[in-house]
């Protein structure tokens, strides 16, 4: 496996599992819940106000989780995020309570504990590393150190075990993942995955329109949205304006082209879209959001089919991995040091 296709993994994955907390074992051996166990930090965990390599941060089972493999994750984090937005992005607040940063740190705990309990239980089965893939790791590990500078590496205490280890726990989970999905449902109906292909106008009432200005759905917004899209509809239905060219001019949102499959949108509305042949035009219509109205392209696109198929068995995979997932997770003892990560900052 190449470095970008194992790093893409490292920051997707967890997205398919769901988990709505870690979870501790109870002292009386009754019911496990979804909570993890704070311990104390150890007196040696600091030093000079700065919390050494091999510190550990949590227990996830017999695993210890160091200083230097969580800064991995957040380095990982950090330059994914700051290109786009900015240093400024980690204090911009979530809610009242929770910043960005607050928010990043809990989804790097939830990934780090998933992975370790998804390798604890791949070796349980006797899933392994081939000789292959260690040697793809051993040169994805040695390739991505070097994109991490040498003040971080000696100040986090970053080295090609860390980083190793951190690229087998995913290609571990991802081998996991694969043999207890193995046995997924892969047929899927026409009538299931059915998709359309459209263009489409959107002139929103809530959200932020074309210009960046903030919607809230008042009166007055929607009245605009309504007679923006009526000048839309008579531009380019009547007036014969070209549908993507007056979109892009115009439109609150910069999709022209989208796909639209079964279950997408609520009953009436889908009723409306599929039903259209090909350049035929839909009233207006009443998304939540704003007034749309769309022409067919393709009332029954193939290319697009074929994609929703491998959404849906995709999504039949992660709903039965999740399963398995949720029992994992409350037999596993994790306990986190809470003093030292309220001490990482990005």
């Amino acid at each position: 496996m190449k470095r970008y296709k194992i790093l893409i993994y490292m920051l997707g994955l967890i997205m398919i599992i769901s988990l709505s907390g870690c979870s501790k074992d109870n002292q009386d051996d009754e019911e496990n819940t979804n909570e993890a166990v704070e311990v104390e930090q150890k007196k040696d965990d600091v030093v000079d106000g700065k919390i050494v390599a091999d510190a550990t941060m949590l227990t996830v089972g017999d695993t210890k989780v160091s200083y230097s493999e969580v800064m991995v994750y957040v380095n990982m984090i950090r330059d994914k995020y700051e290109p786009l937005f900015s240093e400024y992005i980690w204090s911009f607040k979530v809610d009242e309570e929770k910043s960005f940063e607050d928010m990043a740190k809990e989804e790097i705990i939830n990934q780090i504990i998933r992975l370790k309990i998804m390798n604890s239980i791949a070796a349980q089965r006797g899933i392994e590393l081939s000789e292959d893939e260690k040697l793809d790791i051993q040169d994805s590990a040695a390739e991505y150190l070097t994109q991490i500078t040498q003040k971080d590496q000696e100040e986090y205490g970053i080295n090609l075990d860390i980083v190793k280890t951190i690229y087998e726990d995913n290609v571990i989970a991802q081998k996991l993942f694969d043999v207890v999905t193995a046995d997924v449902k892969t047929n899927v109906s026409k009538e299931e995955s059915h998709t359309v292909t459209l263009k489409q106008f959107a002139a929103l009432y809530y959200g932020r329109d074309r210009d960046g200005n903030i919607l809230n759905k008042t009166e007055t917004q929607k009245s605009d949205a309504k007679a923006k899209v009526i000048k839309a509809y008579d531009q380019i239905v009547r007036n014969k304006n070209d549908f993507i060219t007056y979109a892009d001019n115009h439109s609150d949102l910069d999709e022209v082209v989208i796909s639209v499959s079964v279950g997408e949108y609520e009953e009436g509305i889908e009723k409306e879209l599929f039903k259209l042949k090909a350049g035929q035009t839909s009233i207006a219509l009443d998304l939540g959001d704003g007034y749309y109205f769309f022409e067919c392209i393709s009332p029954d696109d193939e290319k697009a089919r074929e994609e929703r198929v491998i959404e849906i068995v995709k999504e039949r995979q992660n709903e039965m991995f999740s399963k398995e997932y949720d029992e994992w997770l409350q037999e596993s003892k994790v306990y986190i040091v809470t003093n030292l990560w309220n001490m990482i900052k990005f």
